[in-house]
């Protein structure tokens, strides 16, 4: 793994958990309504800004999943 494929794992795992949250808190029934045509424009997702422990907890399940590969 390269470091750039690294840091796009990184940063594809902190926004995906971002994207699940907001999925959650729509609720399945309304994605549709809130994505296609919306007057709202695309759902808001702020710059994540982790503290050392949760980047680390992250670092760690990506080796372990490269392991498992």
């Amino acid at each position: 793994m390269t470091m750039q494929n690294f840091f796009d794992a990184l940063r594809a795992r902190i926004y995906g958990d971002e994207e699940k949250k907001w999925v959650l808190g729509t609720g399945i029934e309304a994605i549709e309504e809130k994505l296609w045509n919306s007057r709202e424009g695309p759902p808001p997702f702020d710059q994540q800004k982790l503290p050392l422990r949760s980047s680390l907890g992250i670092v760690t399940y990506l080796f372990k999943s490269k392991r498992m590969l």
